[in-house]
């Protein structure tokens, strides 16, 4: 009877070492690819330079694609004399090349441009889209 409930305890052990093994190592791969997400992230600043085109232009909305997929970052706001001719707005973002979309409305109507950015270790990016704003 000793001998069966000992073979019945290492079967039930067996199992769930099985078991609990790959949910064991698939929990700390998330935990390691959390972590390197995180340490590969740079929060900037992103200053967008209307220039003199800032009186020509009542709205501007902006949206971030990384390799043509939309992230959730995005920019939009009224430009009026308050605002200037430079609006700056915070991003934490994985380092690497972005295609910034943007959408200004002025007089004659909604134009839409994009523009090449590189998310780095630098604390400002600067873009200036004065030439782009008819």
């Amino acid at each position: 009877m000793a001998v069966s409930v000992t073979c019945m305890l290492f079967a039930v052990r067996d199992a769930l070492r099985k078991k609990l093994a790959p949910l064991a190592f698939l929990a700390a791969l998330g935990v390691l690819a959390a972590q390197t997400c995180q340490t590969e992230s740079a929060s900037v600043t992103v200053r967008i330079e209307l220039g003199a085109a800032a009186e020509r232009v009542s709205r501007i909305r902006v949206d971030y694609f990384r390799d043509g997929q939309p992230i959730d970052v995005f920019l939009e706001r009224a430009v009026d004399r308050m605002t200037g001719a430079a609006i700056e707005h915070e991003m934490t973002v994985p380092a690497g090349g972005y295609e910034a979309r943007f959408r200004v409305n002025t007089a004659a109507g909604w134009h839409s441009f994009s523009r090449r950015i590189e998310i780095g270790a630098r604390a400002t990016v600067v873009v200036n889209v004065e030439d782009d704003v008819p």
